[in-house]
């Protein structure tokens, strides 16, 4: 896992907060309850990671996750086709960190954990968005890079460079 799990998870949901916005931004969901609670959890779920440590529990902070996904699910149907991959990705994001989190929530001197860790993480992503490909940070660019170059790639694919974030 990377060297400091709990700013590279905190950095991931900042990113996932910056994709979320610009979506309900571009598509007028600034206003809507639904939008307005995922944002709120997506935002408290990122307070509370900045005080998370690997090996504690992180119950509390998936229920928020959970809830900001739930909150996201519910604004499908206000978009059009095209941004439809994009709260996928979104999804994909909150349910990587969900997984990370949940799989370092409890000690362990196992190396082995790690690695059934980030296995763990990615199929859970891959489940809600196939198309991503996670690069080991020793050998790619951080979580949050990736995720938000995936974010990018996606946002060409379905013709709204628009919302495409740095």
């Amino acid at each position: 896992m990377c060297a400091n799990l709990e700013k590279s998870v905190e950095d991931v949901i900042g990113g996932i907060i910056v994709t979320a916005n610009a979506l309900g931004g571009d598509f007028g969901l600034t206003t809507n309850p639904d939008f307005q609670k995922a944002i709120a959890a997506l935002q408290t779920a990122e307070t509370d990671v900045a005080s998370w440590k690997k090996g504690t529990a992180a119950q509390d902070i998936v229920e928020i996750l959970n809830d900001a996904a739930t909150g996201l699910g519910l604004v499908k149907g206000l978009l059009p086709v095209p941004a439809l991959t994009l709260v996928q990705t979104i999804l994909a994001g909150i349910a990587g960190v969900i997984e990370t989190l949940t799989g370092n929530s409890t000690p362990s001197t196992d190396p082995s954990t790690d690695a059934h860790v980030a296995v763990s993480t990615l199929e859970a992503v891959k489940a809600i968005q196939p198309a991503f490909h996670y690069k080991k940070v020793a050998f790619g660019d951080p979580p949050v890079k990736q995720y938000k170059d995936f974010w990018n790639g996606q946002c060409d694919e379905v013709a709204l460079p628009q919302l495409k974030v740095a």
